[in-house]
């Protein structure tokens, strides 16, 4: 994890591994949480969505109804899918997003074919191991100021994480 802070607003850069990638017996996953100006995030797979073999990557809020009505929170972000042999072929898609309580999950439903995550020519399963990265780019202002204060939901936000 890897935090920058340029013109008022904090970027940061979270690297998720998943080994054993085949031997996944689910079709949803979630990975660690990680901080970033004082809200938790986390990143969000799925193999299947709809009925279709797509790979689809999401940002999340985790436990956003926690956070009182009328929370949001602006952030663009990339999700990538990295060529672990060559580089050439890592696949990185951009978004912005508000998040708020009611939508609090932001990402691309059809990110990759999965025969296309499969083909060993690509690069994305390495020894059976995916490599995803996160790049989240948030003002250093709250979203929500009037209906909330930093404070509270910063310590929320802790007390999720613990």
């Amino acid at each position: 994890m890897e935090n920058q802070r340029e013109n008022g607003h904090t970027l940061q850069k979270f690297r998720w591994t998943i080994k054993e990638f085949t031997k996944l017996k689910t079709n949803t996953l979630y990975s660690d949480y990680f901080l970033l100006a004082g809200y938790i995030w986390r990143i969000l797979l799925r193999t299947k969505e709809k009925g279709v073999d797509n790979l689809s990557l999401y940002l999340d809020v985790p436990d956003s109804s926690a956070f009182p009505l009328g929370w949001s929170r602006d952030a663009s972000f990339s999700l990538s899918l990295i060529d672990q042999i060559h580089g050439r072929n890592t696949i990185k898609k951009e978004s912005k997003h508000q998040y708020s309580v009611k939508e609090a999950c932001q990402g691309f439903m059809s990110f990759l074919p999965l025969n296309e995550l499969f083909d060993p020519k690509n690069g994305f399963l390495l020894k059976d191991t995916c490599i995803i990265e996160a790049e989240v780019f948030v003002p250093d202002k709250i979203g929500m100021e009037k209906a909330v204060s930093f404070t509270s939901v910063k310590v929320m936000a802790l007390a999720i994480i613990a």
